[in-house]
């Protein structure tokens, strides 16, 4: 029988180390609260107040060994420590093993066959909403149309896009086909196809340190506020900390995905996909049903809707299973008793 144990309780050895640097912050406090005096306090609160983002232990001994916050003294210091920020910044996003890599790739990968699908659905939705088509109907003529276009790809000498954007303006009308094409085309590139932009332009790729894709966020790197704290407007720090880090690829994908709103009559606007727009008809966005509902459409629109699933066959139950798992942000939360 299988000793679950170890899946509950972490090893000993890990739980010594815990109580060990535990009881060595103890001391380190212990040791801050009988050497304060209202000078070390106050200088202390200068230097914190010079340079807010510099590590607390940092300030606390600075203050001790007598560092005033407009010495040249406390400027190094603040730099090296800035310094250090960026090159680990640098490190969690760039230097990741090929193990990792070649899992967050092939995660990309796999959303390869739904994402156009989806897309297809939002644009269908963005055209119907614009020129008063009935959204189900523009739904299903183009779910149809892009299949035809998908076979007649395979024809030599036929443009699948062409021929199915004819035939979209012959069942509606050229403002319906004009407004399809450029929602669509305002989507971008796929996830993986981002990715892989980064790749041949030889710039950074930003997916995280973890083998599921998930990249940091720009603002959150230390580049980024020292070039805002350098007096540069946000949008050129931004762009100068992406040639840094990398663009924040599924950052920027959800942005791409969420930038276009439909009409519900209960939920107002909403992001567009079948689960939402479905359940914001009966519930507003903040009712448990609403959540509930559109989570349950759109995860059978995924699995339904996925060529990939039908191609991998046995397989895709690994997919979907990997993307049930818990992330890493939801996982320190739950240790933390914290809400989400």
């Amino acid at each position: 029988m299988r000793d679950y144990r170890q899946i509950l309780f972490g090893p000993p050895e890990l739980d010594s180390y815990i109580a060990d640097n535990t009881k060595a912050n103890l001391k380190e406090l212990e040791f801050f609260r009988n050497t304060m005096t209202p000078e070390v306090a106050e200088r202390a609160a200068n230097i914190s107040r010079a340079y807010p983002n510099m590590d607390k232990k940092l300030v606390m001994y600075g203050s001790l060994l007598g560092v005033e916050h407009d010495s040249d003294l406390a400027l190094q210091l603040a730099s090296r420590q800035n310094n250090v920020q960026i090159k680990n910044n640098q490190k969690n996003i760039q230097k990741i093993s090929l193990g990792k890599r070649a899992t967050q790739l092939g995660l990309l990968m796999l959303d390869l066959g739904f994402q156009p699908l989806s897309r297809n659905f939002k644009s269908s939705i963005v055209a119907a909403d614009q020129t008063e088509y009935n959204q189900a109907q523009a739904v299903a003529a183009n779910t149809f149309l892009g299949g035809l276009a998908g076979v007649a790809s395979f024809v030599p000498g036929v443009d699948g896009d062409k021929a199915a954007d004819r035939m979209r303006r012959a069942l509606f009308n050229d403002k319906f086909a004009d407004v399809y094409k450029d929602t669509k085309d305002a989507y971008g590139p796929t996830e993986f196809n981002l990715a892989v932009d980064q790749l041949t332009q030889g710039k950074p790729l930003n997916l995280g340190k973890g083998f599921f894709p998930a990249s940091t966020p720009i603002k959150d790197t230390q580049g980024y506020k020292d070039l805002r704290r350098s007096g540069l407007p946000q949008d050129i720090a931004y762009k100068e900390a992406e040639e840094i880090y990398g663009v924040p690829i599924t950052e920027r994908f959800e942005e791409l995905e969420n930038q276009f709103k439909t009409e519900t009559r209960k939920a107002g606007q909403v992001d567009i996909s079948p689960g939402r727009i479905v359940a914001g008809q009966f519930y507003t966005k903040d009712d448990f049903g609403y959540a509930i509902g559109s989570a349950v459409l759109d995860g059978a629109f995924r699995v339904l809707g996925d060529p990939t699933n039908y191609a991998l066959g046995y397989l895709s139950g690994a997919k979907l299973g990997l993307r049930s798992l818990v992330d890493e942000p939801l996982q320190t939360a739950f240790k933390n008793c914290k809400s989400w």
